[in-house]
């Protein structure tokens, strides 16, 4: 489908969008493409963005559980996926970025990321289990790795393109704390902003994948429920304040610079977006989600040519993995690990059949890393989750309820404390089927391989 041709609108809506700060011109509607439907070129409630280099448009088709591809004058190019759980297959996906030759999809409701090339070939699965309600992502260049709004887990989770390094944040009010993030995004100068979506504010932090620290908060006040939060190059940020039906920009400082349209189904008007990119010129493409289109706002009458760069190519390397084997556990995606019943290759023990759940939500896990064969200590990551898919946030799923990363010395047993958030303690509490758990530990072998160790046990509480 081709842009729609550029209507004449109020010069209070299409031109003074935003009065300029000084050397910032005035954003206004240039164009829009979409209509409510299932077809190729059509939307039922797009709820991600993403834009190439060389101008093609990524979408998260988000109710017709697929992703679409368009070129930067908005026909359409392509598009792949459908409702399940298997290779290629989505469940409602909220966001994507483009990253290290490809697109990242949150699949939210198979609680998974999801790696294709830029036609829609499988690469792989970044982290196949450990997510709850994961709703935004953005890629970060300078340290390439992907960050994560883990919405139900109340937490940012930053990852390769392998397995899941760190996390920073919980639930809380606090600063450093969130509510449901479900937005964020990386500035050029390599700070990371959160869309702290049910405290209505901004959170900035700096660091590296060795970890963050919280800078400044600001926003509050000024948006309504952010779903999702872009940069352009130059810093400026653009946030879908979605509640508002309007796009609010801010400085990189979290200064306020104005409002980008209104509620209603015109030209430049929102009906709840939730997703937002912006391009290296500073156009802005916002996911009109209520209105199911996808609409561009930039400098009216100033035309300018792609970045120059050929956008998102194959990547190198390996072949895809394959599809999950008749034993897979649905949901956990389709990265190929040897699995064992309790221990693999590396030696990695998860000890005991039952872990105890005290009053403040917290358990401890013993992990045991052997000592013939190792050169140094077993790292990766242990996800506590339900052996049963349960009603949980709305669907049926198996629900992750605890995560945290491990460091066990050669010939040594650790204890890892394990923080559960308010709504799966609660799950647990009120829900015996929930209390049967299966622990998995995802680490590295010799070869860098990744393996997948999981054991079923019992949550005492």
């Amino acid at each position: 489908m081709r842009l729609c041709a550029q209507l004449l609108l109020p010069a209070a809506l299409a031109w003074a969008l935003v009065a300029p700060g000084p050397a910032m011109a005035a954003l206004g509607y240039l164009d829009q493409f979409g209509t409510a439907g299932s077809g190729p070129g059509q939307f039922n409630a797009p709820k991600g963005v993403a834009v190439a280099a060389d101008g093609t448009i990524f979408v998260a088709d988000t109710g017709n559980h697929r992703i679409q591809v368009f070129d930067a004058n908005g026909n359409f190019l392509r598009q792949w996926g459908s409702l399940g759980v298997g290779n290629g297959q989505f469940n409602g996906p909220r966001d994507l970025t483009l990253g290290l030759g490809g697109v990242a999809v949150a699949d939210t409701g198979n609680d998974r990321l999801l790696r294709f090339d830029p036609f829609g070939a499988t690469i792989g699965c970044i982290n196949c289990s450990g997510f709850s309600n994961p709703s935004g992502i953005t890629f970060r260049p300078d340290i390439a790795f992907y960050f994560i709004a883990n919405t139900d887990g109340h937490e940012i989770v930053f990852t390769d393109a392998s397995v899941m390094k760190s996390s920073f944040g919980e639930i809380g009010i606090s600063d450093g704390q969130f509510a449901a993030p479900q937005g964020v995004t990386a500035g050029p100068s390599g700070d990371v902003y959160v869309a702290d979506t049910n405290i209505d504010r901004i959170q900035r932090f700096e660091g590296s994948h060795v970890g963050m620290s919280h800078v400044s908060t600001f926003g509050g006040g000024q948006v309504d429920g952010p779903h999702d939060i872009a940069s352009d190059a130059g810093g400026t940020l653009y946030v879908a304040d979605t509640f508002n039906n309007r796009i609010q920009r801010f400085s990189a400082a979290g200064a306020l610079i104005g409002p980008l349209g209104g509620p209603g189904p015109g030209p430049g008007q929102f009906s709840q977006p939730a997703g937002v990119d912006a391009d290296c010129h500073g156009n802005v493409y916002v996911a009109d989600t209520g209105n199911d289109r996808i609409q561009k706002l930039g400098e009216p009458g100033n035309s300018k040519p792609p970045c120059l760069d050929p956008g998102p190519g194959p990547e190198p390397g390996p072949a895809p993995s394959p599809a999950p084997g008749p034993g897979a556990a649905p949901g956990e995606g389709f990265a190929s690990f040897p699995v064992g019943a309790e221990t693999l290759a590396p030696g990695l023990r998860i000890l005991g059949r039952r872990l105890t759940l005290n009053r403040r939500g917290l358990l401890r896990a013993r992990l045991r890393c052997p000592a013939s064969g190792r050169s140094g200590p077993c790292r990766g990551t242990l996800i506590l989750k339900t052996q049963p898919r349960l009603p949980f946030g709305g669907k049926r799923r198996r629900v992750a309820l605890a995560r945290t990363s491990f460091s066990v010395p050669a010939g040594k047993t650790r204890a890892l404390s394990m923080q559960f958030g308010t709504r799966q303690v609660s799950l647990v509490r009120t829900n015996r089927r929930a209390r049967r758990i299966e622990a998995i530990a995802i680490v590295r072998g010799r070869a860098g391989e990744r393996l997948r160790l999981a054991k079923k046990m019992r949550l005492v509480v």
